[in-house]
C-alpha cells in the first residue's frame, strides 16, 4: 500500500511541528507534572477502598496469579492457568501486585491511578499531533494546537466516567488496553512522520500489549487505516480504493482473533454464552443502538444520578419496540452521514465520530457480554472530548473565553469525579447506589445482600430479605441460593440453610464454595465427619481455596487427628498469609503441642493482621491468648 509523504499530507507544513520539540515539549512537561497530581487528588479517596464485584473472581479468587515467587516458570504457568488467560499483560501486573502486596487493595489502586495518569499524558500527545495533522480547512498554529490538546486531555482525565475504569481494580484491563492503544497509534504516527522502522515495531509491540490487556485492542488496525486516510492521505479517494484491502485485512484480523478466542468454534461459542443471557443476539444488537447513544449523552452530561455500575437497561425486542430503537438508529446513521459531510472542512469532528463508533464496535456488537458498562466509554471518549473542545473554541470568539469555559468544565467534572469516588470507596455505599438506580435487578439485590451480611455491617435480617427478593427474580441463581443458605446457617437456621445450599449445589454441583459452605453448616450441626467430606470435595476442586483448607484442618482437629489438622492449617496460612484466623488456630494447635514460642509468634501475627483488617473479635481473642501465654514462656 503506497502512502504519500507526510508534508504533502498535511498542508501548511504542520507535520513538521508535530514533533515533540519546541513549545510542545513544555506542554508535555506540564502534563507530566499536573496529570499525576490531579489523578492523585481526585482518586486518593479510593486508595483504601476494598475489592468489589469482579475483583473477587479475577483477583482474590484467581489463585494462579497469586505467586509468591516470580520466576519465569511460575509466571508462565500462572498466566496460562489464570482466568481470562488471553489478557496476559493485565494479568501480569496483577501478579506483580500480589507478589509485593498480597491482596491489600492499596497497591492495586495505586497502580490503577498510575495507569490513568500515564494514559492522560499519552492522550495529550495523541491529540496534539492529530490537531497538527488535521489537514485542509483546519490548519492549527502550534500554540493553538498545544492549548486545545492540553485542555481536551485534561477534561478527559478528570471526567467522572473514568472512575469505573480507574477506581474499579479489575478494570485495569480496560485502562491498560487504552494506554497501549494510544501508545501504539502514537508509534505508528511517529513512524509515518519519520519513516523509521523502530516506531512500526513499537506499534506492533504496543498493539500486542493492548490486545493482551483487553480485546478492545482488536480495533486498532481499523483505526490506523482510517487515521492514515484522514491525516496522511488527505482523504484521497484513490488511496482509499487502494487501501480498502488493508481495511478489509484489519477487519479479517479481528475476526480471526475472535475465531481463536472461541476455540475455533465461533458460532457454537457465541451461542453457548447466549445460553446464560436473558437476551437473544438480535435483541442485543437492537438494544445497542440505544446504548451507544446513552454512552454519548453520559460523555456530554455525566450527572451523578445517571451514573451506575449496574444499569438495568430495558431490551429492544424489535426495531420499533420500543420506538426509541428506530429513532436511535436514525440518529446513528445521521451522525455517520455528518462524518462524511464534515470530513473536508471539519476533519477532527468527522474523525471523532468514526473513532467513537469504531472503538465501541466490538463491545456493542452481537458478542454476548453484558449490555451496558460505563467503562466502555474510556477509549471512545478520547476523540469525542477533543471534538467538543474544538467546537467550543470555534463557537466562542475569544480564546480566553474558551479557555475559561474549559477550566470551569474541568472543575465541574472534577467535583463529579470526587463525588463518584466517594461511592466507589465503600462497598455498601456503592451497592446501595446501584440498588437505588436499579431496584429490580437480581444481581444488584444479591450484591447488596452480600454487603449487608458482612460482619462489619451486621444487618443480617435485611440481608435475608434481599437475598429472597433476588431469588424471586432469578430462582435458578446458584450463587444466590448458596449465599442465602450460608447466611441462614450462620444465623442458626440450619435446616432452611441446608435446603438453599443444596439447591445451589443441584444447579452447580462443582461449585467449590457451595461445597465449602455445606461443610461449614455441618460443622455447626456437630457433624464433623460429614463436614470433612464436603471440605475434601471443595479442596479437590480448588486446592488453593484457603477457607476450605483451613476448615478441613479444623474438622481434623475435632476428629482428633492433630497432625493432619496442623498440616492443613499451615497450608491455609501459606495460601492466605494475612488471614488472622489461620494464624490464631495454628497458634492454638502449637500451644496444645507445647510449642509456646511458635504459638506466641503466630498470635502476634494474628493480632497484627486483625488490627489492620478491623476484625475486632479476632483482636480481642489474640490479646487474651497472648496474655494467657505470658506465664508459660
Amino acid at each position: 500500500m503506497k502512502t504519500k509523504p507526510v508534508p504533502d499530507a498535511a498542508p501548511g507544513g504542520e507535520a513538521s511541528k508535530a514533533a515533540p520539540g519546541g513549545k510542545g515539549l513544555y506542554w508535555g512537561i506540564a502534563a507530566f507534572i499536573l496529570f499525576p497530581l490531579l489523578t492523585l487528588v481526585l482518586y486518593h479517596g479510593v486508595l483504601h477502598g476494598p475489592m468489589i464485584f469482579d475483583d473477587l473472581a479475577q483477583i482474590k479468587n484467581n489463585f494462579p496469579l497469586q505467586q509468591q515467587s516470580l520466576d519465569l516458570r511460575n509466571i508462565l504457568e500462572g498466566l496460562k492457568e489464570s482466568r481470562l488467560a488471553g489478557r496476559f499483560a493485565a494479568n501480569f501486573t496483577l501478579m506483580i501486585n500480589y507478589r509485593f502486596g498480597l491482596l491489600d487493595p492499596y497497591g492495586y489502586h495505586l497502580v490503577n491511578l498510575g495507569v490513568h495518569a500515564v494514559t492522560g499524558i499519552l492522550v495529550f500527545f495523541l491529540l496534539r499531533v492529530t490537531l497538527l495533522l488535521s489537514g485542509t480547512g483546519e490548519n492549527f498554529h502550534e500554540n493553538r494546537a498545544n492549548l486545545i490538546a492540553f485542555l481536551a486531555a485534561l477534561l478527559w482525565l478528570v471526567h467522572p466516567l473514568g472512575t469505573q475504569t480507574t477506581s474499579y481494580i479489575v478494570q485495569r484491563m480496560n485502562g491498560l488496553s487504552t494506554l497501549f492503544f494510544a501508545a501504539a497509534l502514537l508509534s505508528y504516527i511517529r513512524g509515518r512522520m519519520q519513516n523509521r522502522r523502530i516506531y512500526f515495531l513499537l506499534c506492533g509491540l504496543f498493539f500486542a500489549l493492548s490486545l493482551g490487556s483487553k480485546e478492545i485492542g482488536l480495533v486498532l488496525p481499523v483505526i490506523i487505516v482510517i487515521y492514515e486516510w484522514y491525516f496522511f492521505q488527505d482523504l484521497d479517494p484513490a488511496w482509499l480504493k487502494r487501501g480498502l484491502p488493508w481495511l478489509g485485512g484489519a477487519v479479517l484480523l479481528g475476526a480471526l482473533a475472535g475465531f481463536v478466542y472461541f476455540d475455533f468454534h465461533p458460532v457454537q461459542g457465541v451461542m453457548n454464552y447466549y445460553g446464560i443471557r436473558d437476551f437473544t443476539p438480535m435483541e442485543r444488537i437492537l438494544t445497542q443502538f440505544r446504548v451507544v447513544l446513552m454512552y454519548l449523552t453520559l460523555i456530554i452530561l455525566p450527572l451523578p444520578g445517571r451514573m451506575n455500575l449496574e444499569h438495568d437497561f430495558p431490551l429492544s425486542h424489535s426495531l420499533f419496540d420500543p420506538i426509541s430503537t428506530f429513532i436511535s438508529l436514525l440518529i446513528i446513521l445521521g451522525l455517520l452521514g455528518a462524518a462524511a459531510a464534515l470530513a473536508k472542512k471539519h476533519r477532527i469532528v468527522s474523525f471523532a465520530i468514526l473513532w467513537y463508533f469504531a472503538t465501541l464496535a466490538l463491545e456493542s456488537s452481537f458478542i454476548p457480554i453484558e449490555l451496558v458498562f460505563e467503562h466502555r466509554t474510556y477509549l471512545p471518549s478520547i476523540m469525542v472530548i477533543l471534538a467538543l473542545t474544538l467546537l467550543l473554541f470555534q463557537a466562542l470568539s475569544s480564546p480566553r473565553s474558551a479557555v475559561a469555559a474549559c477550566v470551569c468544565a474541568a472543575l465541574l467534572l472534577s467535583i463529579g469525579t470526587v463525588y463518584r469516588n466517594r461511592v466507589w470507596a465503600d462497598n455498601l455505599v456503592l451497592m446501595a447506589d446501584c440498588l437505588k438506580k436499579s431496584p429490580n435487578k437480581s444481581r444488584v439485590l444479591q450484591n447488596y445482600a452480600v454487603e449487608l451480611s458482612d460482619d462489619k455491617v451486621g444487618r443480617y435480617g435485611e440481608a435475608v430479605v434481599y437475598y429472597q427478593r433476588a431469588l424471586r427474580q432469578d430462582p435458578d441463581n446458584a450463587k444466590c441460593n448458596i449465599f442465602l443458605g450460608a447466611l441462614m446457617a450462620r444465623l442458626g437456621m440450619l435446616h432452611q440453610g441446608a435446603k438453599y445450599i443444596q439447591r445451589g449445589l443441584t444447579l452447580e454441583p462443582d461449585n467449590y464454595k457451595g461445597l465449602y459452605q455445606m461443610g461449614m453448616l455441618l460443622m455447626r450441626a456437630n457433624k464433623p465427619e460429614e463436614a470433612l467430606t464436603y471440605f475434601n470435595k471443595s479442596v479437590e476442586l480448588e486446592p488453593r481455596y484457603a477457607p476450605a483448607v483451613h476448615n478441613q484442618g479444623l474438622a481434623y482437629q475435632v476428629l482428633g487427628d492433630q497432625q493432619k489438622a496442623l498440616q492443613c492449617i499451615k497450608r491455609s496460612i501459606e495460601l492466605a498469609p494475612t488471614d488472622p484466623r489461620g494464624h490464631h488456630n495454628y497458634a492454638m494447635l502449637l500451644k496444645k503441642m507445647g510449642d509456646y514460642e511458635g504459638a506466641k509468634r503466630h498470635l502476634w501475627l494474628a493480632l497484627e493482621f486483625a488490627q489492620k483488617q478491623g476484625m475486632d473479635n479476632n483482636v480481642s481473642q489474640a490479646r487474651a491468648e497472648l496474655k494467657a501465654l505470658e506465664g508459660r514462656i
